[in-house]
């Protein structure tokens, strides 16, 4: 089964000039437990993080992903996101 990011970028959505760009939110396992830690009815336990990570696929830099440090405020990486798109 074809994963949705290699749907997209393969797609016609891609071959059609449209403006696609992936955003990469990048943090460590630690700040990430923490966060999981700190939800409250969430629909992902904390105890699937592990299992998740490990297949997780980080974007290749053939990609031209975006990656955005989850160590800044969310207001923050909306604002850098929202200047690279100008």
């Amino acid at each position: 089964m074809q994963s949705a990011r290699a749907w997209v970028s393969s797609s016609r959505v891609r071959r059609s000039n449209a403006a696609v760009r992936f955003v990469y939110l990048k943090g460590t396992r630690a700040i990430l437990a923490e966060r999981l830690a700190n939800r409250r009815d969430h629909f992902m336990p904390p105890a699937l993080l592990d299992s998740q990570l490990t297949t997780l696929e980080e974007p290749a830099p053939d990609e031209h992903t975006w990656v955005c440090d989850i160590r800044e405020a969310p207001d923050a990486i909306v604002a850098d996101l929202v200047k690279r798109a100008a």
